[in-house]
């Protein structure tokens, strides 16, 4: 994959890199496309929970974690224990969730559906009543985010563009509309 190429698929709207894309509406839509592929309604949205061993993936090179404080709903949580897998060529990622575990947590992550390679992970921890043994998930919420830094894998990743990224990965795959940090 060429340089501008891996500064596409994880940075579109980076004005260092591609000028263009940021000022001509064009290039914006196919920026973000190239990134996110194409959007999911609801609807498309899978009924079956996808599992790690539904794609072939690859861990994190250089993990950095932050922090990340934000709520969820049941719906939400729904959506991200659910996650996604790719059907067509225009679907750019893959998404799946581990756990609960037995203290209520949940990791999302999120994989590019073409190399594999792992971009993001999804730090949940739920807040729900306690249903045979698990919590039911009532209510959660995102206590950390890992993301990927290593310079071949990503370009210019940083803790503010990724927690932009997620987010619209979350509605743009998901449906999932994340508010505000708290």
């Amino acid at each position: 994959m060429s340089e501008s190429a891996a500064t596409l698929e994880i940075n579109p709207c980076s004005s260092s890199k591609s000028p263009e894309a940021v000022h001509h509406p064009q290039a914006q839509g196919i920026a973000h496309f190239a990134v996110y592929g194409q959007p999911h309604p609801t609807s498309a949205v899978s009924s079956r929970r996808i599992l790690s061993t539904d794609w072939e993936t690859e861990p994190f090179i250089a993990p950095v974690t932050c922090p990340w404080n934000l709520s969820l709903t049941p719906a939400q949580i729904s959506k991200l224990i659910l996650g996604f897998e790719p059907v067509e060529m225009e679907d750019k990622w893959f998404v799946f969730a581990d756990g609960p575990d037995e203290g209520g947590g949940v990791r999302v992550n999120f994989f590019r559906s073409w190399t594999g390679n792992k971009i993001f992970e999804v730090r949940v921890e739920l807040e729900g009543l306690v249903v045979q043994g698990k919590k039911d998930g009532r209510e959660g919420r995102i206590k950390e985010l890992v993301y990927e830094s290593n310079e071949e894998v990503v370009a210019e990743q940083d803790e503010e563009g990724a927690k932009e990224m997620v987010a619209e990965l979350c509605k743009w795959v998901l449906g999932i509309e994340l508010e505000g940090e708290e």
